[in-house]
């Protein structure tokens, strides 16, 4: 298969300009580990510092980033897909990494405590059903820049299947 042709400058400015991954791939053709390594290269060849990509990637060094306390190790997801308020479908969050326990979600908003059902659904790159379940806040921060919200959820009740489906998208869209 012959290699993908990217005008750099075109790219760089999609990136910058904040366009999700979802768009770059659909943009460019790319799948989610084309857009990875096309992203790894741009850094590589330094037409984007690791700056550029850190609105794309989990923050680290906070309370909520403890490992010791995991059950279920952090899964990095290869990038950002949507999860939805079950009861309102307007609203879209991007899950950065997810467990078996729970994820951190930017752009929906949660109050420490709060319990909602979200749904994911990854049927449009992966072949995962879509799933429902409730997801308690256990910690929430706003950037200031962009006023929206990033927040750590506990996975709080999922159904057997539900359950099925999220290690299947662990299995496909994410990694240690």
């Amino acid at each position: 298969m012959p290699k993908r042709r990217i005008v750099i400058r075109e790219f760089i400015g999609d990136v910058r300009d904040g366009k999700t991954d979802y768009e770059l791939m659909q943009k460019y053709d790319l799948d989610p580990w084309g857009l990875k390594n096309a992203l790894a290269k741009m850094v590589e060849i330094k037409a984007l510092l690791p700056s550029d990509l850190e609105s794309r990637q989990p923050h680290s060094g906070s309370a909520a980033d403890s490992a010791d306390r995991r059950e279920f190790p952090r899964q990095y997801v290869l990038f950002s897909f949507p999860v939805y308020l079950a009861k309102d479908l307007q609203s879209e969050g991007f899950v950065n990494d997810i467990s078996e326990r729970g994820l951190q979600v930017t752009g929906l908003e949660f109050a420490v405590g709060d319990t909602k059902s979200l749904l994911i659904r990854a049927d449009e790159f992966a072949d995962i059903y879509p799933f429902v379940f409730d997801a308690t806040c256990r910690w929430s921060t706003r950037e200031t820049t962009t006023d929206q919200f990033t927040v750590g959820l506990e996975i709080a009740n999922i159904s057997d299947r539900g359950r099925e489906e999220l290690r299947n998208l662990i299995d496909l869209l994410a990694f240690p």
